[in-house]
């Protein structure tokens, strides 16, 4: 960088701070939450891309988030819910006119999304200002505008594939499951969920209700790249309230161990023994 491009960019970031904090808090400031839930419960797609990577990510009949693109997974829940969190629930502070200085850094070190909603789609831009890291700025495409915000999330602007795996083995909430199917050494248990809670098929050689109420506490060591293979150990076969279907199935794998697929993933979750003695029990027939 030039000397004279230099000066010219410290001369636009004091007048960009000399324009926020001049300006009243409450000036031209929207209503903050101008979405409803309605509309928030509508948004099945999500994009997060920058100038170098892009991640699409869809939310299943179930309300849970895959990542499609570029490869698919179950995505982190909580990490997907940050993003949509920050957008559409932002404490704005100021509306700012939108600057050169306020382009350049969208272009340096910006986080563009995309949230698709039933009836609309939107695309904005979260970005840092320099000497203002306890705020976050959101541009929303075609405004004139920037929104400076309380950034309360913490959101993290790197898109990458890897910061979106979920550690979770079960990424779904228990109550979205109607019936399974839990297979071990060629011994199967049906269960289904009603208000009482679970029943199963067999005299239970451990407490099932238990059991159920704490298989979401269960998480991977880390993800390896590929589709299932080796012996296969056990399976559980979800049917959800939705009408969806899915199939996990654990497998042994030479030089890797235990490892769970999920139907129509491309990346697989490593085990320890412990969470496989835990969560694929043994079946204790009548």
């Amino acid at each position: 960088m030039t000397i004279g491009a230099f000066i010219f960019t410290i001369v636009l970031v004091v007048i960009s701070l000399q324009l926020d904090v001049n300006r009243n808090t409450n000036e031209n400031t929207p209503e903050l939450n101008t979405w409803t839930e309605l509309e928030k419960r509508s948004i099945h797609k999500l994009t997060l891309f920058n100038n170098d990577n892009k991640i699409k990510f869809l939310k299943n009949t179930t309300g849970v988030w895959i990542m499609s693109e570029p490869e698919r997974i179950v995505a982190d829940q909580a990490r997907v819910h940050k993003v949509l969190t920050t957008i559409l629930e932002m404490d704005i502070k100021r509306v700012l006119p939108l600057m050169d200085i306020h382009k350049k850094r969208i272009a340096s070190n910006g986080l563009s999304v995309k949230c698709e909603f039933s009836d609309k789609t939107i695309i904005c831009s979260l970005f840092k200002m320099p000497m203002m890291n306890k705020h976050l700025y959101i541009h929303f495409k075609g405004e004139n505008r920037v929104l400076k915000c309380i950034e309360e999330t913490n959101i993290d602007f790197q898109v990458k594939t890897s910061l979106y795996w979920t550690r979770r083995l079960f990424p779904f909430t228990i109550e979205s499951i109607k019936t399974l199917v839990y297979t071990k050494n060629d011994h199967k248990v049906y269960f289904s969920q009603t208000k009482e809670g679970w029943t199963s098929s067999i005299i239970p050689g451990l407490d099932w209700q238990l059991f159920f109420s704490e298989i979401q506490n269960a998480s991977c060591l880390e993800y390896i790249k590929g589709k299932a293979s080796g012996d296969l150990l056990a399976s559980y076969e979800f049917d959800f309230q939705s009408g969806r279907k899915s199939l996990l199935e654990l497998r042994l794998l030479p030089k890797k161990g235990f490892v769970a697929f999920y139907m129509g993933t491309t990346r697989g979750q490593i085990l320890n023994k412990e969470t496989v003695d835990k969560y694929f029990p043994v079946i204790h027939s009548k």
